[in-house]
């Protein structure tokens, strides 16, 4: 039975969101088996690899300056059955494409609808009460996935083609369609306003919530910049697929460790000290990448150590911008950034390794930007306590 609009804190509207937003997001929970089997399957180098990834995050960007206008407009619900529909045309089209040109405009017409469908799941989390654990829960439901595809997807896709990766990414996400009805029909309305729609962005968006959005992005082009090229990097210190498929999956294992632990302590330590915490270990995992020198054991807990990091701190981190406004929309203004984020860290990787092949450039984007986001982002932290909270926990 579809919720009631408004009633946003029922069980069944995080059960909806959940396998939806892991699903639309399972190309980039798997980015080292994308990039993988674009190499080893139609022969790309892994610069043009990295550069196809980019393209279709950067597809799911364009949709976020129009959502600001059709999210406060159109039935959600309904926007969600139709890019869900456009995801798995795009998907199931994308098994039978070989070239790299016919693969870009695929993916980016997939990137459009995965889009759109991300910024209603996200902006439903943010409107939650519980946004730390319900952020943790929203990121244990990817990593979960996450951790299946780079286990199993390798040996798929060297047996079965891009279909094992594509065909799979179709049914699953035809599967989702029945649950959108438990999504909600639109946003909250704006506190002191009847209807929510017309308000401008500058009235929400202040300096140390700006400085926050630009941790965001920092935190996503130095995450996706290594992510997208592990398995490279696993291939390059020398080790087997199979190897490298073990040590990505326990990576992804302790992501969902990470996202649990977040939830379980939620606002217990306040945000500044987790987040702190949480790149600590970031960094660190990053550093230690670097000097692999054909060591299993370093690869593999460089790599768990990266994914619980990144896991641990998102929840807080997007948690302390939400509480910047309760109707949701900054989630929006942040998705754009993560978006882009997302898109330019394969491909300032993939410029990289122009330079130096042997992805220690691409480390180095990694930890920079990591200390960078840090930096932007523990002032939005410390003021995500403040007097937007109480509005936040409140439901209309």
């Amino acid at each position: 039975m579809p919720c009631d609009e408004f009633d946003i804190d029922r069980p069944s509207v995080m059960a909806a969101v959940v396998p939806i937003a892991a699903v639309i997001s399972a190309f980039l929970l798997v980015a080292p088996a994308v990039v993988g089997a674009l190499v080893n399957t139609i022969g790309l180098p892994p610069a043009r690899a990295g550069y196809l990834l980019s393209i279709e995050l950067a597809a799911m960007g364009v949709v976020v300056p129009p959502a600001f206008w059709w999210m406060a407009r159109w039935d959600w619900r309904r926007v969600t059955v139709a890019c869900l529909v456009l995801v798995a045309i795009g998907n199931a089209a994308s098994a039978c494409a070989h070239s790299f040109l016919a693969l870009a405009i695929l993916r980016s017409l997939t990137g459009i609808g995965a889009g759109s469908v991300i910024l209603v799941c996200s902006a439903t989390v943010a409107m939650t009460r519980e946004r730390e654990r319900n952020y943790g829960f929203y990121v244990v439901g990817q990593l979960v996935l996450g951790v299946l595809g780079v286990k199993f997807l390798p040996g798929l896709i060297a047996r079965h083609g891009l279909i094992a990766l594509y065909g799979t990414l179709a049914l699953g996400t035809l599967a989702l369609v029945p649950l959108v009805g438990c999504l909600p029909r639109s946003g909250r309305p704006e506190p002191g306003s009847r209807t929510g729609r017309g308000a401008g962005v500058v009235q929400w968006i202040d300096g140390r919530a700006f400085m926050g959005l630009g941790g965001i992005l920092c935190f996503y082009i130095a995450l996706s910049a290594v992510w997208a090229y592990l398995e490279r990097i696993g291939t390059r210190a020398g080790f087997q697929r199979e190897t490298i498929a073990d040590a990505l999956a326990l990576a992804s294992l302790f992501g969902v460790g990470g996202s649990i632990a977040a939830s379980l302590l939620g606002g217990r330590w306040g945000r500044t000290a987790p987040i702190c915490l949480g790149y600590a270990i970031l960094i660190g995992a990053l550093a230690s990448l670097f000097s692999v020198d054909g060591s299993v054991s370093a690869y593999t807990l460089g790599s768990c150590a990266f994914k619980f990091a990144w896991t641990f701190a998102l929840p807080f981190v997007l948690a302390s911008l939400a509480a910047r406004d309760p109707t949701g929309r900054v989630i929006v203004a942040a998705n754009l950034l993560i978006i882009v984020g997302l898109a330019a860290g394969p491909a300032l990787a993939a410029l990289s390794l122009h330079r130096a092949p042997d992805y220690s450039g691409t480390l180095l984007i990694g930890v920079s930007l990591a200390i960078l986001s840090l930096i932007l982002a523990l002032p939005m932290a410390y003021r995500g306590r403040g007097a937007a909270e109480p509005a936040s926990s409140t439901a209309p």
